[in-house]
C-alpha cells in the first residue's frame, strides 16, 4: 500500500480504505506493507497494524519519540538506505556503480546511468518528481540517523534495496545496504539478521 502524497499535495488513503485493507487482508492471513516517506505517515501506518514500512522515514524530521512509539506496535521497517543514495547521487551527477554492480549489469544501462545528462534528464521528469529527489537530498542525515534510532529503540529492521529501482543494481545493491546500514552504526550481527532470518520469519512465520 502506498501511503504518501507524491507528488506534494496529492490525495492520499482516507482512513476507512486503509482499515479496510489492513482489516481484509489480515482476515486473509496476508501482511500488508506501506510505502511511507514521512514520519506522520510512518506512525498511522503503525497505529493503522501495518505489518511493515518500506523506506522508514526518508523525507522528513524524525521526532525523537518516534522510533519508540513504532518499536511499541511491533512493526517491521525496511529502510532502503540504498535507493535514497542512489537517487540522490543520480540528482548530483555522482553515481558510481560498485565492483559488483559493475561486473553483472549490463553494459549499456551502466552507460546510460553514467552519463552527464542524467541529472537533467531527471529535471526534466516533472517537478514533483524533482521535489520528492530535493526532499530525499535535504534529509540524506536524518535519515540515516533515524535507522540508528529504530534500532535503538527495538524496532525490528529488514534489509531491502527497492530493487530494481533504477540506479539499484539487483544484488550488488543489497550488498551496499548493508554497508549503509553499518554505516549507521546498527551492529553486524543485527545487519545478519536483518538480511537473512527475520525477513523469512516475517514473510513466513509458520
Amino acid at each position: 500500500v502506498a501511503y504518501d502524497a507524491l507528488p506534494t499535495g496529492a490525495p492520499q488513503l482516507d482512513r476507512e480504505r486503509r482499515l479496510a485493507i489492513v482489516e481484509t487482508a489480515h482476515a486473509r492471513g496476508l501482511k500488508v506493507a506501506v510505502h511511507v516517506r514521512k514520519a506522520p505517515d510512518a506512525l498511522t501506518s503503525a497505529l493503522y497494524r501495518a505489518d511493515a514500512l518500506a523506506h522508514g522515514v526518508s523525507s522528513s524530521p524524525f521526532p525523537p519519540r518516534l522510533a519508540t512509539e513504532l518499536a511499541r506496535t511491533g512493526i517491521f521497517v525496511c529502510p532502503t538506505m540504498i535507493s535514497r543514495r542512489t537517487f540522490d547521487d543520480l540528482a548530483s551527477g555522482v553515481w558510481q556503480p560498485s565492483s559488483l554492480g559493475r561486473r553483472i549489469e549490463h553494459r549499456k544501462t551502466l552507460e546510460a546511468l553514467l552519463s552527464p545528462d542524467v541529472p537533467h534528464r531527471m529535471r526534466a521528469v516533472g517537478r514533483g518528481f524533482w521535489s520528492f529527489v530535493s526532499e530525499i537530498a535535504a534529509h540524506r542525515a536524518t535519515a540515516s540517523e533515524s535507522v540508528r534510532a529504530m534500532y535503538e529503540a527495538g524496532v525490528p529492521l529488514l534489509a531491502g534495496t527497492d530493487s530494481p529501482l533504477v540506479g539499484n543494481i539487483p544484488g550488488a545493491s543489497l550488498h551496499q545496504e548493508l554497508r549503509l546500514l553499518a554505516g549507521t552504526g546498527v551492529p553486524n550481527a543485527e545487519i545478519l539478521l536483518a538480511a537473512t532470518s527475520r525477513p523469512a520469519r516475517f514473510l513466513d512465520p509458520g
